[in-house]
């Protein structure tokens, strides 16, 4: 990240250049007003190069004034659209967070390929409020504006620190879109999200963005991009054809009603998709209600706060700059330490622009870091960093080793009292002190020595307390933990570490399907406290599905067609059928060990045939009140396929008083002729 001098840019002073690349330059900037009033805002300045074409000028400010009327808080907000000293420029909101393609790129690293369901749902729910808002939007005249983002992804999606989620740069990818041919590398990252539509270069409508979304959603949960071939053009095919691998088989355990809603959003026909942002976040709603699943934005912010700094949101840094930036920080030259962990590196603080900017970290022509391959090549104060670095190195390496043997030595004394002897008695007390102390010293008691001025100066400082840990037996996989309020992810060994505070704990256990459990914790300091979860069994849905239009019956009533949730108790099933005419009745049984979802494919009946002559040729025939010849058919003879059973038959005229009502049996396979009937007066 350069950093600048303040620069004056129309009402903004430009603090630090996040970014530049082939559309332009970002900025982190201040917005000043008066009575000292300033606001942090990003301000993407296009290069001047672009600005001398007419065409993208007209696209540019189109685009600008559609998004800039978009506010709500699923959406980055962009202030303004304006020109400064021939420079067309966009002030956007100033988002103190992280974005998404970051987050999955840490994960990867740590081991961790897939975002937890729950969060992952609720990642969607907001941005699909977004995009129902953008979608909706109408002018004047009550006509829809027709605002597609065209370049829903994982960079443009932001996690604040409080856990919001909001989408970025909305609709501007319509006007970097003209100018692919013109800017190399403005693909790269564009394609690997789009909407067959978009691919085939074919117009596009809301729907564009759903697919878009459900590929986000498909990364989340299975860890892999969808579509990714050897080339850019093969990706292209792949994405136009939607040839991927099925969500259901990489990942077996999702819930069927996830698969079925992240596939009908990658239709490869958009008629096929939702109709609307808005019934996708229905769909996902719905499914978080039935799951019984709770999900907040404090529970994103406990999940993403791995990935973020204790400041602002930290970002990925190459080593020399996290070193130079800490160098720079101690001799007095604070290279913006403050701004640099929520500015440099790949991702920008405010969302990350790769998507149509090839990112550099200086401001030379290359966009590389040119490494000295000899000390002689280095300035003086390169050669001091480095010595200084060293020297820092060497601290740093005997404070870690410090800080393990303390660890070491604190897990030889861990205190475990069970779940409801939280601090320790009386006695463990006196049982650790013996230990401590050693046989010999503990079966010599002294008296304390007054302690004098050399002594104070000879005995070290007592290291702080070690922090309280929690361990919870009997939890299920799939639970969710909050402890005072924050969500919290178990160490390599199964222990929850509690933050320092005062009074009891709080703590909360939400796993689907069980009913919440909330306790309050003793708290007590370097202390291991087990707890056995006991979870309630909630009421469980387990989704029939058969073939559409086919009546399902549960105690004799008619509960669904097509599909019917099933609610089930831990000790109990619920029974019934399933009819559809033309095929055998079939029994189903859900049970709480039921899957999500039991689908049951009803067989065709083999039937039988029914051969009849009747007089006059006109007249209407119907069996078990259900028309088969109607009197506009013009015949005499009918061959009628009709399954196995008692049927009535019923024949009249529209010339004749006589109707003739007739019973008949008939077998699989069987052929059966009724004597002629003749309705003529």
């Amino acid at each position: 990240m350069p950093n600048i001098d303040p620069v004056t840019f129309g009402r903004y002073l430009l603090d630090a250049k996040l970014a530049t690349g082939g559309m332009g330059e970002i900025f982190l900037a201040r917005m000043k007003g008066p009575a000292g009033f300033e606001k942090k805002v990003v301000i993407k300045r296009i290069l001047p190069q672009l600005a001398q074409s007419d065409e993208f000028v007209e696209r540019f400010k189109d685009e600008g004034r559609l998004v800039v009327q978009l506010n709500h808080s699923n959406i980055v907000q962009i202030f303004e659209m304006g020109e400064e000293r021939g420079q067309y420029y966009l002030a956007m909101e100033y988002v103190d967070g992280v974005d998404l393609r970051t987050v999955l790129h840490q994960l990867k690293r740590m081991g961790q390929n897939v975002v937890p369901l729950e969060i992952v749902i609720h990642i969607l729910v907001e941005v699909a409020k977004g995009l129902a808002h953008a979608h909706s939007r109408t002018n004047d005249k009550n006509e829809k504006l027709g605002i597609i983002h065209r370049d829903v992804s994982p960079s443009n999606v932001m996690i604040s620190r409080e856990g919001e989620v909001k989408l970025l740069d909305f609709g501007i990818a319509k006007a970097e879109g003209q100018m692919v041919n013109s800017i190399s590398g403005s693909l790269h990252g564009k394609f690997l999200y789009m909407s067959p539509e978009q691919a085939g270069g074919k117009s596009l409508d809301n729907r564009s963005d759903l697919f878009s979304l459900g590929s986000c959603a498909y990364e989340m949960l299975s860890g892999q991009r969808p579509f990714v071939g050897n080339n850019e053009i093969e990706t292209l095919e792949l994405i136009r054809n939607v040839e991927c691998q099925p969500l259901g088989t990489l990942c077996p355990d999702l819930p069927t009603e996830v698969v079925d809603i992240i596939e009908r959003c990658m239709a490869q026909n958009s008629t096929a998709r939702y109709n609307s942002a808005d019934e996708l976040q229905r769909a996902l709603v719905n499914y978080l209600m039935e799951s019984r699943q709770i999900v907040t934005n404090s529970d994103v912010a406990g999940f993403i706060q791995p990935h973020v700094g204790t400041g602002a949101m930290a970002q990925p840094k190459s080593i020399d700059e996290a070193l130079n930036m800490q160098i720079d920080a101690l001799i007095g030259q604070p290279d913006s330490l403050e701004q640099g962990t929520q500015l440099a590196g790949e991702s920008l603080a405010f969302g990350d622009t790769s998507s149509a900017i090839q990112i550099t970290s200086d401001t030379s022509t290359t966009g590389r870091r040119t490494v000295p391959v000899s000390e002689s090549d280095l300035p003086k104060a390169s050669r001091n960093r480095i010595l200084l670095a060293s020297l820092i190195l060497v601290v740093g390496i005997l404070v870690t080793l410090n800080l393990v043997t303390l660890g070491e030595l604190h897990k030889r004394n861990d205190i475990r009292p069970v779940a409801e002897q939280i601090q320790p008695t009386a006695t463990e007390t006196e049982a650790q002190k013996v230990t401590q102390a050693g046989p010999k010293q503990a079966a010599k008691p002294q008296a304390a020595k007054p302690q004098t001025s050399q002594d104070s100066i000879a005995v070290a400082k007592p290291s702080p307390p070690a922090a309280m840990k929690l361990r919870i037996r009997d939890l299920p996989a799939d639970a969710r933990i909050q402890i005072d309020g924050q969500s919290t992810i178990a160490d390599k060994d199964g222990n929850y570490f509690v933050p320092s505070g005062t009074g009891d704990i709080k703590l909360l256990i939400n796993a689907p399907g069980r009913k919440i459990v909330e306790r309050s914790v003793k708290r007590a300091a370097g202390v291991l406290v087990e707890i056995t979860a006991q979870l309630e069994l909630l009421m469980k849905t387990v989704l029939i599905k058969t073939q559409a239009g086919a009546t399902i019956l549960v105690n004799g009533k008619m509960v669904g067609s097509g599909t019917y949730r099933a609610k089930v108790q831990p000790d109990k099933e619920v029974s019934g059928k399933i009819m559809l005419a033309g095929y055998q009745t079939r029994s189903f049984t859900a049970t709480y060990d039921s899957g999500p979802s039991i689908h049951i494919k009803l067989k065709k009946r083999s039937t039988g045939t029914l051969e009849i002559r009747v007089l006059p040729a006109n007249a209407e025939i119907r069996i078990d009140g259900k028309i088969v010849k109607k009197s506009s058919q013009q015949v005499n003879r009918l061959k009628i396929s009709v399954a196995p059973g008692e049927h009535r038959l019923i024949a009249n005229a529209p010339n004749s008083s006589q109707t003739v009502s007739r019973r008949f049996t008939i077998k699989s396979g069987q052929t059966k002729r009724l004597s002629q009937i003749n309705l003529v007066d």
